[in-house]
C-alpha cells in the first residue's frame, strides 16, 4: 500500500492545484506529484513476479491511467 505523493514536489503546498487554489492565491500541489509516484510503483510492481500494489487513493486522471496500464499488463 502506498500514499501517492511525491513530497519533493508538494512540500510547503496546501491543496490540490485548481481554480480554488488559484483564487485563494495558494501554492498548490500539481497532479504530477501523485501521478509520478503511482506510475513509478506500477513499473516496480511489474518487475517483481507475484507482486501486488494497492494505491490508497487517486485524485488525478494521470494516476488512474497508470493504474489501468498496470492492470492491463497483468491480464
Amino acid at each position: 500500500m502506498q500514499h501517492a505523493e511525491d513530497t519533493r514536489i508538494t512540500e510547503n503546498r496546501s491543496m490540490h492545484e485548481g481554480p480554488t487554489s488559484f483564487r485563494l492565491g495558494l501554492r498548490a500541489m500539481p497532479g504530477i506529484a501523485e501521478a509520478s509516484i503511482v506510475d513509478r510503483d506500477v513499473h516496480l510492481a511489474q518487475r517483481i513476479p507475484g507482486s501486488r500494489l494497492h494505491v490508497a487513493h487517486l485524485s488525478t486522471a494521470d494516476a488512474l491511467k497508470a493504474v489501468r496500464r498496470g492492470q492491463a499488463w497483468e491480464s
